[in-house]
């Protein structure tokens, strides 16, 4: 029997693996903090009340979030503007623009599942109302928390794992989107 024939004959249960490895992610996370988030923070929380939140019946987000794919407001447009500076200061050269972003609000009891962003290159997580017991990010593949405070911007790979734990509090708040490389032209 030729090889090729052989390959086609195997049958599922009958093949056998060299090995199986379970790895965990060894991926640069930027943390930063907005030096103005204070005032931005607040701005935001008196736009959003003009947005609509809902729940996303088929979605990880066991919150509410609004419903608008790329969600705009004078202060949330400058804090994107600096989390896309924050990513051009790390790969220079290449050009970056957020394609969706979103907020979400969460009360007590509520979470997100485990997910990526996948084809997304980064998603960031950046915090506008975080009371004692808001639950951190929590990076999925190595258990890494990362401790919710307000002004703090995480940015991680689109591949990257990631969830939040039940939220121990009410009216935790945060603003997510998803960053893509684009060719120069596309960047505005």
């Amino acid at each position: 029997m030729s090889g090729r024939r052989a390959l086609r004959n195997i049958r599922i249960g009958e093949y056998r693996h060299l090995m199986r490895l379970k790895c965990r992610e060894n991926l640069d996370v930027l943390v930063e903090e907005h030096p103005y988030h204070e005032r931005l923070n607040n701005a935001i929380l008196e736009e959003s009340l003009s947005f609509n939140f809902s729940r996303d019946s088929q979605g990880n987000v066991y919150g509410t979030k609004t419903q608008e794919n790329n969600v705009c407001s004078r202060s949330i447009d400058i804090v994107r503007e600096w989390i896309i500076n924050l990513i051009r200061a790390e790969h220079i050269g290449w050009k970056f623009k957020c394609t969706t972003s979103w907020l979400v609000k969460y009360q007590k009891g509520e979470y997100t599942l485990s997910h990526n962003h996948i084809p997304a290159d980064f998603s960031f997580v950046y915090f506008i109302k975080c009371p004692k017991g808001s639950s951190p990010l929590v990076l999925t593949t190595s258990g890494k928390k990362i401790k919710a405070q307000e002004g703090r911007v995480i940015i991680l790979p689109g591949s990257m794992y990631h969830h939040i734990s039940k939220n121990r509090s009410d009216d935790r708040m945060v603003y997510v989107g998803n960053v893509v490389h684009v060719e120069a032209n596309d960047a505005l």
